[in-house]
C-alpha cells in the first residue's frame, strides 16, 4: 500500500512549498481551454437539439426512460466527444504543470483513449438529468438557487460515476512511473497500491470544484442566453 495522502496534508504540503500561487499551478492552462471548449459545447448540443424539430425520429422517446428524447442523448454525446477533442490538449498541460513536470506538444493527446468515454458520458448523463428536472419541474425556471442546485447535483453525479477514468486519465497524463503503458495495466497499478478506493483518490476535492463551478456556470448561461433570446438573436430551445 502507498504512503495515504489526505486532502488536507496536500493543501499543507503546496501552501509550505510555494504559498497561495502554489493552488492555482496548471490554471492557466484549464482557463484556456474552459474558456474556448464550453461555448462550443453547449452550441453543439443545442444545434443536435434543435435539429430534432424537423426530424421526427430524433424526437421520438425512449422506451422505459421516462420521456426522454432521442435528441437529448444524441446531443450530449455529440458534445461529449467535441469536449474530448477540444478538452485533451489543456487537460494534458495541466496536469503536467501541476505535477511540475515539462510537456511536449507531441504529447497534447496523450490519454485521449481514458478522457473521451470519461467526457462523453459526463456530459450525455448531465443533459439526461438537466431534461428530466426541466420536463417535470419548473426550478431552473426562474430561480436562479434552483439553476444552481439543479446543474451543480447533475454535474457531481455524472462526475462521481465516471470519477475512475478520472483517476486512470490524470495517472496516464502525469507519466507515472511503473504504472504501465496501457489502460488495463494503469487500473492494476492503481488497484495494487491503493484497491478499489485508489480509483475514487481525489473525489472529495474534485466534487467540491465539480458542484460549484457548473452550479455557477449554469446560472450565468441562461441569463446570457436569456438576454440573446430577448434580443433575437437565438432562437429558444431546452435551454431557456
Amino acid at each position: 500500500m502507498g504512503r495515504q495522502v489526505t486532502l488536507m496534508s496536500s493543501a499543507k504540503s503546496i501552501w509550505a512549498r510555494e504559498g497561495l500561487l502554489g493552488f492555482y499551478r496548471g490554471s492557466a492552462a484549464i482557463a484556456a481551454g474552459t474558456m474556448v471548449q464550453r461555448g462550443l459545447v453547449m452550441s453543439s448540443y443545442e444545434l443536435v437539439y434543435a435539429a430534432g424539430e424537423s426530424r421526427p425520429f430524433l424526437k421520438e422517446t425512449l422506451f422505459f426512460c421516462g420521456g426522454l428524447e432521442k435528441r437529448t442523448v444524441l446531443g450530449g454525446m455529440t458534445a461529449g466527444f467535441i469536449r474530448s477533442v477540444l478538452e485533451c490538449p489543456f487537460e494534458y498541460v495541466k496536469v503536467r504543470r501541476m505535477t511540475e513536470q515539462s510537456w511536449r506538444v507531441l504529447d497534447l493527446y496523450k490519454g485521449f483513449s481514458t478522457l473521451a468515454p470519461r467526457s462523453t458520458f459526463i456530459l450525455t448523463s448531465f443533459f439526461v438529468q438537466v431534461d428530466c428536472i426541466q420536463r417535470n419541474s419548473s426550478i431552473m425556471d426562474d430561480s436562479k438557487l434552483g439553476q444552481f442546485l439543479a446543474s451543480g447535483t447533475a454535474a457531481l453525479i455524472s462526475y462521481w460515476l465516471v470519477w475512475p477514468f478520472e483517476v486512470l486519465r490524470n495517472v496516464t497524463q502525469a507519466g507515472v512511473a511503473g504504472s504501465g503503458n496501457t489502460t488495463v495495466e494503469r487500473a492494476r497499478f492503481i488497484y495494487g497500491r491503493f484497491g478499489v478506493l485508489g480509483f475514487y483518490r481525489g473525489i472529495l476535492a474534485g466534487s467540491q470544484s465539480v458542484f460549484l463551478r457548473n452550479g455557477t456556470s449554469m446560472i450565468v448561461m441562461l441569463a446570457f442566453q436569456r438576454h440573446l433570446t430577448d434580443k433575437g438573436f437565438r432562437e429558444e430551445t431546452e435551454f431557456k
